[in-house]
């Protein structure tokens, strides 16, 4: 035999509303994670597009470069321009090079921080340390 008195049903009743209120600020919480993952994988991919595109061009001044450094070879060897304009050249082609290589760095860390927001890449991709 089991009797409820009615001032003992407030300890229940603020139980519940308790385990509500857990279960709602739970739910607000996994929400505002998701929005926040959401934000980053969409900035990650921006940054991705950015860093391809900043390479395609810096390939772009890679190979202009080096058609501007080998038409002034073969005039130097030509005796038409001087060592100067050779050096000076081979240096833009160089800085040009470097720059590709820093923008095909960003975009590789780009990609590399979107693989870290989908998941560990050691699940992706099945292996174990």
């Amino acid at each position: 035999l089991r009797v409820s008195i009615p001032w003992t049903m407030r300890a229940e009743r603020a139980q519940l509303q308790a385990a509500r209120f857990d279960l709602e600020r739970n739910k607000l919480a996994q929400a505002d994670g998701m929005k926040v993952l959401e934000k980053d994988i969409y900035e990650t991919c921006r940054a991705i597009a950015s860093a391809q595109r900043e390479h395609e061009a810096a390939s772009r001044g890679v190979a202009a470069k080096t058609a501007k450094y080998d038409e002034l070879r073969q005039r130097y060897d030509a005796g038409l321009v001087t060592m100067h304009d050779l050096t000076m050249a081979e240096d833009e082609l160089r800085a040009s090079e470097a720059r590709r290589l820093e923008t095909r760095l960003r975009h590789i860390l780009s990609t590399v921080l979107l693989a870290r927001q989908e998941g560990s890449l050691l699940d992706r991709h099945a292996l174990t340390l």
